[in-house]
């Protein structure tokens, strides 16, 4: 395999790594920036220094970012969204939105409308498609200077034809704004669907800017190259596909890392311990890829239900701050992030973190040790006491069974835990490299594509059912970027659905293929000014609304 270039931006550190198939050339931490773009270009400079290669000799880049996530969370940059529910004259008791975070909804300055359409669960109209009340909603979302539409259809992941046809009409009478459709982003269940194609919308005139930024540093420094996005399901996706679906990248870097864990350690089943600057993420793999959760997953305060990894986090991490309180030592959830290099004792900074006492205690080996000769025994004791505890505690609730398992430690972070200390696993393993395995985890260039349907039997046999289900997923696969002739069923699940009308079934499947890098041209054939000029302003301020 050619040349590639595996990049994840976290929130203290980007991360990088070249690899050529299975080898990794060199790799490189450098300081998280702002605008995301340079601090990857330091990278990327960094690992060509170091292997002495030009840029003309990468085929591909791929990169994991947590911009979108953090962009939810901390309510900024977000597009003003429309949200369009075809349900009428049913679903009308439920808002849409309604149990949103009010300053989210705010963030996002949402209008919503009800309009007739929808679908029953054979695929059976609920009632027709008025256009004349399509029209005029376009005509009010236009009138408000919106951009961003969300379109969610009951039951449209059976029947996606009615989403369709709404869009059509809408981005007819309406040219130039930016349509999410709920079967492409979400699962059946109205609310939680819904709610996931809102934060999509929102985040579209963002991810524009963010590509475009990227492809324009990338460009400039001599990488002509296909870019690929991190999804939070291990795989990747085209640029142009992650422009379209910037949901898909919400916990990508937990993700990361634990493909780059299995990638590393050679265990495809065990679990993850990936510690950071400031968190520290905990997993399970099966078959190599992270358990998905069997969930609704809360979103930035929102109720969701695309795929998501089986995650859990605690704010203990290399940066947390280490204190003294009246009922003990406290080990974070306050962070100094990417200051660490410059505020922790061991590198020459008066504050006391994680480190420091890691250090001290003789876990790890790390910056100036005479600097923390002098910390409290006392102070050291309880603080790596009380991380071992919380460690544990979330190692007991992501294992799969009571069966101990390998546990695989990754992340710079991960000097803070004593593998003595771990309890019920079968071996403690920090593989080579581990300290870069979110960037590994980035680089492994594989596209899947899924589908969650409900499908009666009254027209179709099960196996018909099963064959169109296998075909949409290894399409949707394709779209992402995988070579058709590589991709794989990898899941398949079908369970009978006793509680509808007549004789039903509900079929999941799961298609994944490794990634042809010469199928895509740099940004799907859009220069850098081309995509800024389609993604319009970006406002930083929108939260404040």
């Amino acid at each position: 395999m050619a040349i590639r270039i595996g990049i994840d931006v976290g929130g203290t550190n980007t991360d990088a790594v070249m690899m050529s198939d299975s080898e990794i050339l060199a790799w490189v931490k450098v300081p998280t920036t702002a605008d995301v773009g340079s601090g990857a270009i330091d990278a990327v400079a960094e690992l060509l220094n170091q292997t002495g290669d030009s840029p003309q000799s990468v085929s591909a880049v791929m990169i994991g970012t947590t911009q979108f996530t953090n962009a939810l969370i901390e309510r900024r940059s977000l597009e003003r969204v429309a949200a369009v529910r075809l349900s009428l004259p049913a679903n009308t008791s439920i808002p849409i939105a309604c149990d949103w975070p009010d300053e989210l909804r705010d963030a996002v300055g949402l209008r919503t409308y009800l309009a007739h359409g929808g679908s029953e669960f054979d695929g059976r109209d609920i009632s027709p498609i008025n256009e004349r009340e399509l029209i005029e909603i376009a005509d009010d979302v236009k009138s408000e200077g919106i951009v961003a539409v969300a379109i969610s259809s009951v039951f449209s992941p059976v029947s996606p034809k009615v989403e369709g046809r709404a869009a059509e009409i809408i981005q007819s009478a309406a040219p130039g704004l930016s349509v999410t459709l709920s079967h492409e982003i979400g699962r059946l269940g109205l609310l939680e669907r819904e709610n996931a194609s809102i934060l999509n919308a929102s985040l579209t005139t963002l991810a524009r800017h963010s590509f475009a930024n990227i492809s324009s540093a990338l460009t400039a420094f001599g990488l002509n190259v296909p870019v690929f996005i991190s999804q939070n399901d291990g795989t990747v996706m085209s640029v142009e596909f992650a422009r379209r679906y910037p949901i898909r990248t919400v916990a990508s870097g937990p993700t990361n890392s634990m493909r780059g864990a299995a990638f590393l350690s050679g265990l495809d089943r065990c679990l993850v311990l990936d510690v950071g600057g400031t968190t520290t993420d905990v997993g399970a793999l099966s078959n190599g890829f992270p358990r998905e959760s069997p969930a609704e997953v809360e979103v930035a305060g929102v109720r969701t239900n695309f795929r998501m990894p089986d995650v859990l986090s605690i704010a203990v991490g290399g940066g947390s701050l280490i204190r003294r309180t009246p009922k003990g030592v406290t080990v974070g959830p306050e962070s100094v992030g990417y200051e660490i290099v410059s505020k922790a004792h061991v590198f020459g900074g008066s504050v006391t973190t994680a480190t420091d006492v890691a250090v001290a205690a003789g876990l790890g080996d790390l910056g100036d040790k005479t600097a923390v000769a002098g910390l409290e025994p006392e102070l050291v004791r309880q603080a790596v006491d009380g991380w071992h505890e919380d460690v544990n505690r979330v190692l007991d609730t992501a294992r799969p069974s009571g069966e101990p398992i390998p546990l695989v430690l990754v992340g710079g972070g991960s000097l803070l835990v004593d593998s003595d200390r771990i309890d019920n696993v079968t071996e403690t393993v920090r593989p080579r490299y581990y300290q870069v395995a979110n960037a590994v985890g980035a680089a492994i260039p594989q596209a899947s594509g899924e589908v969650d349907k409900i499908l009666s039997l009254e027209t179709l046999t099960k196996e018909q059912a099963v064959s169109q289900c296998r075909v949409e997923a290894i399409d949707k696969a394709v779209a992402a970027g995988a070579d058709p002739d590589t991709v794989e069923i990898v899941e398949l699940e079908t369970v009978p659905v006793a509680y509808f009308a007549g004789v039903a079934i509900r079929v999941r499947v799961r298609a994944i293929g490794n990634v042809s890098f010469n199928r895509f041209d740099l940004m799907a054939g859009l220069d850098p000014v081309e995509w800024d000029r389609a993604a319009g302003p970006l406002n930083d301020d929108r939260s404040t609304r």
